[in-house]
């Protein structure tokens, strides 16, 4: 069963995505991540800790904002009766 709007969806890595999701979760991710790690420059800590915080955030942020593009199918197997 294929969906009506299959023309906006690629495969990566055995799922389908949208092409433009997957741009802004990718720019959302480096900028939170890079920005931990400024702000752990500044703040005179361990930056790659906190740009390790800002990676799960944003992590986190992309789960809120896109929703699974997947389609699952489930079909009942017909069990064959061998008669006597």
């Amino acid at each position: 069963m294929e969906s009506k709007n299959n023309d906006n969806l690629v495969e990566v890595w055995q799922d389908n995505v949208k092409i433009i999701d997957l741009l802004i979760s990718m720019v959302i991710s480096a900028i939170l991540t890079l920005g931990g790690y400024i702000l752990g420059e500044i703040i005179n800590t361990e930056p790659l800790v906190v740009a390790l915080i800002g990676a799960i955030a944003g992590f986190i942020c992309n789960i809120f904002l896109f929703k699974v593009k997947r389609e699952i199918v489930f079909e009942e197997e017909a069990e064959e009766v061998e008669g006597s």
